[in-house]
Order: C-alpha cells, then structure tokens, then sequence
C-alpha cells in the first residue's frame, strides 16, 4: 500500500511540476482523476498477481529459506571500499570550499580534488549489485516484493527522516546563507518521501536518495516478472543509451527518468547476476584495472564531471566502478583477498556519514574558522573531513543502528539483519 501511495505521489507531482501543492485539487481535477485510476489499476493488478504466485511459490519459498544464509552471504571488501568512497565524498564537499573567499580564496591542491564527487557514481553500481546479489534467489517471485520494500524501507528512510529533521531545526535556528530555502509544503513532502521532481531538496546529498529510489522500484519488476522484468530494465537502458545520445533530455521528468545515472544502477544488476550465474578470471587484476580507470577519471576529466548527465562519462565511472566491485568479490569469496577485521565494520556506517557530513562541515568550518586559518587549505580540509566522518561514525553507532533495528522489528517482525 505505502509503495501504490509513492508511485501515486509521484505521478501526481510529476504532472503537476509548476503548480502549487494545493491549488492543482481546483484546475486539474479531472486529470488527477485519471491519474488516481491508473495507479490504482496498477497497483491492483500487482497485489493480484502477488497472491496467485504466492500459493505456487510456497514450497519453493521453503527450499530458498535453506540456501538464505548463502544468499546473504557478507563480502567485506566491497564495505571497505564503500566507506573509503563515502570518506572521499566528505573530502570533496571540503575541497570545493577551499576556494571561497571567506575561507582564504586558496583551492587546496589546486582543485583537483573536486573531482572525488565522482565516487557518487561508485555508490550507484554497488546498490544496485548489492541488491541484486541479496535477492537473486528471489527473481520471479512476487511472493517476495513485500518483504523486499519493508527492507528497503528500514534502511533508507528512518535514519534519512531523523537526519533531515535535525536539518530542518538547524536551519530554523542558524538559516544557511548560502542555500536559503523557502519551506513550502511541496518542498517538505519531496524532501521527505524522496518524490522525484525539478525543484531542489532541503537536504543537498539527499539527490542520490532520488535515483536510488526509483532504481529499487524498477528492480521489484525482476522480482515480479522474473526475465519480462529484466528485458523491462533492458529497454529502460537503451531508451536511456539513445535519449542522451540523440537529444539530451533537459526537462522533467525525462532529464529525471532518462538520466545517465539509472544506467550505473542498472550495471550494478548486472554484474550481480553476472557473478551469481559464473565466475571472473583474474580478479585482481580486473579491480586494478577498474581502480586505474576510475582514479584517472578524477584526475583527467574533473569538468566532465559537473555535467551529471553526461553519458559518457557515466559509462566510463560506471564499468570501471563495476570492474572493481566483480574483481573484489570474486577475489574475496575464492580466498584470494582477506580484510583485516578492524576494517570489516567500516563500510557500515557509510550511510549515516554520507547523510550528515555537510551538516557537520558548515558548522565546524563556520566556529573553528580562527584556529583552522592559521593552516594551509590542504590542512584544514583533512581535518574539518576527519572530524565530519567521525562525528558520522559516532550517530552511526549510537542513531542509525539502534533507530534500524527497532524498525526492522516493527515492520519486518524479526530481528534486524547486516545493512545490505
């Protein structure tokens, strides 16, 4: 019901783009309407097919029970680099700061590291192998698609809700110069639900969420249809491929639903199905080639980078962030690569890190700016990044863990379970 109630907002926002929260109930009515039905219709037609497959699939939900803990299985690798990527992020917000007059006007290592926005993209291929790794057994069942959005449901809104509720009473009590937001109901529901439109959100980092959102709604179709569902994503990919190719969309929804970004999702899939159905020769030295290509995109092409719909850019971060998540895995599962277990919880807290660095940074910048002035740029921004990912890691610990997990136990009725 909650997933017919996005799907339902978000048409009804995307027809709606440039019309007032409220005032659209008195001119589009009838469109509305229409809307309304067709959702419904939708919906309808799901939870339908959900209930005839769940009789048939009973006894083979049985045999998959067995094999869950295989399915499951916990690939520590992949977190080290997750949190490695998520630390670069933060360095990067820093970075770009350094630049700014009031901060001294000096770009710490003459801006290059601006281009560590691009483990953004890193972040894409690996929900969507990660996701596809953990419910590979589950193609083709519809059976599955109720537990599969309370799970993604546990883990991206709670702990987001609370991170941008903080936001919200911080920016009530010291109002951002920089992004000064207007609080307006429309504003207020798409920051919270996470509704795809061409308007900004209070949370900047959260524009990730948006993509991450649509590409788990559109893998519930392998879930659902099993094969049709995947030559769905196919078609999806293509109409992305030739869009961009033969005129780059540039207004909602189709610079949304059309952009290069789905595609690195949708290669994460990919190369999850690819590794459960086989295996890859050379897996060093496929992630060391990936972990060279992808480097090099920071370094060499960092303008290419501000242009997020550039598609070939998009291909390139998006195979080389591929190459390095099969290398790994497959390296670390044939005994090939082994973590040091201080490492092993680091990719854990990524999430809440990621949500809450700029929050910390603007803050830490603005009141140590007197001791940070006395060092040079590419000082202070080290230690303003360390002291965001600390504090990330600390509500990590003592927020996102606790707070998931008495969710999970709400909605899933059992006890929470490593974050996918």
């Amino acid at each position: 019901m909650y997933i017919a109630i996005y799907v339902l907002l978000a048409s009804l926002l995307t027809y709606t783009e440039y019309v007032s929260l409220f005032s659209f109930f008195e001119n589009d009515i009838e469109a509305i309407c229409g809307l309304f039905f067709l959702n419904m219709l939708v919906c309808f037609g799901l939870e339908k097919a959900t209930k005839i497959v769940s009789v048939k699939k009973s006894v083979k939900m049985i045999n998959k029970k067995v094999i869950a803990q295989n399915s499951r299985a916990k690939f520590y690798g992949i977190d080290v680099v997750r949190g490695f990527a998520t630390c670069m992020v933060a360095l990067a917000h820093v970075a770009y700061r350094t630049g700014e007059p009031q901060l001294g006007g000096h770009k710490a290592f003459w801006g290059t590291l601006d281009g560590l926005f691009i483990c953004v993209d890193f972040f894409f291929v690996l929900s969507g192998f990660l996701i596809a790794w953990v419910h590979f057994k589950d193609f083709g069942n519809p059976a599955r698609v109720p537990n599969y959005f309370k799970r993604r449901f546990s883990r991206i809104f709670p702990v987001y809700w609370i991170v941008l509720t903080l936001f919200i009473i911080g920016q009530f009590i010291q109002p951002s110069t920089a992004h000064p937001h207007e609080f307006t109901p429309k504003l207020i529901l798409t920051s919270y639900f996470l509704l795809p439109n061409s308007g900004p959100t209070l949370m900047e980092v959260a524009w990730t969420l948006y993509y991450e959102i649509v590409g788990y709604l559109a893998f519930a179709l392998l879930l659902c249809f099993g094969r049709i569902g995947g030559a769905i994503l196919a078609a999806w990919a293509a109409w992305i491929i030739i869009a961009n190719i033969i005129a780059q969309p540039t207004e909602f929804p189709a610079n949304f639903y059309l952009n290069a970004f789905h595609l690195e999702f949708l290669m994460g899939i990919g190369g999850a199905v690819l590794l459960r159905k086989g295996s890859i020769p050379f897996p060093r030295v496929m992630a060391t080639v990936g972990t060279i290509v992808f480097v090099s995109m920071i370094y060499f092409r960092v303008d290419a980078l501000t242009d997020s719909s550039n598609l070939a850019m998009r291909l390139i971060v998006g195979t080389s962030a591929s190459m390095v998540i099969l290398g790994l895995i497959q390296a670390e599962r044939t005994g090939k690569l082994s973590i040091p277990p201080s490492l092993q919880t680091f990719g854990a807290a990524s999430y809440s890190i990621y949500l809450t660095h700029t929050i910390i940074q603007a803050p830490t910048i603005k009141f140590g700016w007197r001791f940070f002035s006395h060092f040079p740029s590419e000082i202070w921004m080290f230690m303003v990044a360390g002291i965001s990912i600390a504090v990330g890691y600390i509500f990590h610990r003592l927020v996102e863990l606790p707070a998931t997990e008495l969710v999970k136990n709400l909605v899933m009725r059992e006890p929470a379970v490593a974050a996918e």
